[in-house]
């Protein structure tokens, strides 16, 4: 907190939910397991506000859809950037 900038390593895991709607009555929603892992920095405007910027990778497992007629693979594994404007509580 008493410099300028901050360069951070990321990582952790999350639950994701899909739905594929094909033309028809019913939906299929699944719900995948995915780690991901990444780097940022955070820079310090004030001692108040900062500003940072993340950047991360997701795997996750293939999502397979079958509407009865056509079977499809669906790889959602891919890169999330991120940024954000942050205030700090007590900024001492």
């Amino acid at each position: 907190p008493n410099k300028p900038f901050n360069l951070f390593l990321l990582g952790g895991a999350g639950w994701y939910h899909t739905t594929v709607d094909p033309e028809g009555p019913a939906d299929d929603t699944e719900t995948r397991f995915g780690p991901h892992a990444g780097a940022g920095m955070q820079v310090f405007l004030n001692k108040w506000w900062s500003i940072d910027a993340t950047y991360r990778y997701i795997w996750l497992e293939e999502l397979n859809s079958n509407d009865g007629v056509f079977e499809s693979s669906y790889d959602e594994s891919g890169h999330m950037i991120t940024a954000g404007l942050n205030y700090h509580f007590g900024g001492e």
